[in-house]
């Protein structure tokens, strides 16, 4: 699932590990009933190192770019920038 080019090279795989779960838990704490994740059953995939962007697959295959607060929450939190694919994803974090 991982890109195979282009990974940019601050992000680290992370699906399938107690750390994708313990992210998962804390996006669930934050997002609030009407979040544009609420209700796509998000699983965490990728992680920035340096920071609390974690990249998240959501049931409708789209990715999203997730900054968590780890704070309280509030209607405009955590910040979600949704990609369609992977590769899309990838390719703007080269672009940028």
């Amino acid at each position: 699932m991982e890109p195979a080019e282009g990974w940019p090279s601050t992000w680290r795989w992370i699906a399938g590990t107690e750390e994708a779960t313990l992210l998962e838990d804390q996006l669930y704490r934050e997002m609030l009933v009407g979040h544009p994740l609420h209700r796509l059953a998000p699983i965490a995939i990728a992680r920035c190192d340096g920071s609390d962007d974690v990249l998240f697959k959501a049931s409708d295959d789209r990715v999203a770019e997730v900054h968590l607060t780890w704070g309280e929450r509030h209607p405009d939190y955590p910040t979600t920038v949704f990609r369609t694919t992977l590769n899309d994803w990838a390719t703007a974090q080269v672009e940028e």
